[in-house]
């Protein structure tokens, strides 16, 4: 019996140091992957603090004047055309069931009333074009809702008490550069007490080459890219506006030369919800004498040109 225990510790003795290198190869193995995991979780969280630092400054990059005192005039120049609601002479839209498009060729004003799936399309040439929507509900199903492809501007009034829609189509395979359910070549004015409802369901609601001018009424956009979108500058002034979009909310595209580019608002109650910014100007950025709720994934208001916020206007700040 001692004999056999003698054995037992000259193998364990023997085998002892083998287990031990064994088991401390193993732990510096563990102990190296364990540095290596740590470093990878120190480095991840690193970019995310720059990024998201980053990402905070980006939209306020500029200084604030938050006590400038508003300007006499508008940034942008609102004319009588903007503002006319009136309906004489008016013709009524007369719609086209045969290839799905109502066409407008020539200036002066109309009236879009009822339920039409197909697309309108203004071509006036250098014409302006007064559209009056009196519950009127267009839905496309190829591409823009209102196509507008040449005018010298084009004006919508939403009449008092009406309520008016717009829809897009999932295709737009012929639909050239058009991006949006309104789409534009040129100058977008929006008057009138009514609603106007804008679905944008597979690109952005409202865009313009131009400018987007929105004076007066109840006005609701939903995007999967932007909201509204303009070139040449945004002026918005209306009783209620509410955007929610997946990408941008309220967009201008130009760079700020010639004072192109710019974004004023200046009036109503604003509320903005975007993938993106919320808010964004190529060009000034003026907002005063409004109420705006601002939320965007990147930034709530970002512009590269002058910013301009008058305190008090944004609610959510």
């Amino acid at each position: 019996m001692e004999r056999r225990r003698i054995e037992q510790r000259i193998l364990y003795r023997s085998f002892a140091p083998k287990r031990w290198d064994f088991i401390k190869s193993h732990i510096c193995q563990g102990g190296r992957k364990l540095k290596r995991k740590m470093k990878i979780i120190l480095t991840y969280i690193l970019l995310s603090v720059i990024f998201c630092s980053s990402c905070g400054d980006k939209s306020r990059s500029v200084a604030v004047n938050t006590s400038y005192e508003p300007p006499e005039e508008s940034f942008c120049e609102i004319t009588a055309l903007d503002l006319d609601t009136g309906e004489e002479g008016a013709k009524e839209v007369a719609f086209s069931e045969e290839d799905g498009v109502c066409d407008i060729t020539e200036g002066g004003t109309y009236v879009l009333k009822g339920d039409y799936e197909g697309q309108v399309r203004i071509d006036a040439k250098e014409y302006p074009v007064h559209l009056i929507l009196e519950n009127a509900r267009v839905k496309s199903y190829h591409g823009p809702a209102l196509h507008i492809l040449s005018a010298s501007k084009v004006v919508l009034t939403a009449k008092e008490g009406t309520e008016n829609e717009f829809q897009d189509s999932p295709d737009y395979g012929q639909a050239g550069d058009a991006n949006g359910c309104i789409y534009s070549e040129t100058d977008v004015s929006i008057n009138g007490t009514g609603s106007l409802l804008i679905y944008g369901n597979k690109k952005s609601a409202l865009s313009t080459k131009g400018c987007v001018k929105v004076l007066e009424g109840k006005i609701g956009v939903q995007s999967k890219k932007d909201g509204i979108r303009a070139n040449d500058g945004i002026f918005l002034s209306p009783e209620e506006l509410e955007v929610k979009s997946e990408g941008n909310g309220i967009v201008t595209r130009k760079s700020g030369k010639d004072g192109k580019g710019f974004l004023e608002a200046c009036g109503g109650k604003i509320s903005v919800v975007a993938g993106k910014n919320a808010v964004l100007s190529a060009g000034d950025l003026f907002i005063r004498d409004c109420s705006l709720t601002l939320k965007g994934i990147l930034s709530d208001y970002s512009c590269e040109g002058e910013l301009k916020i008058q305190k008090g206007c944004i609610a959510n700040e």
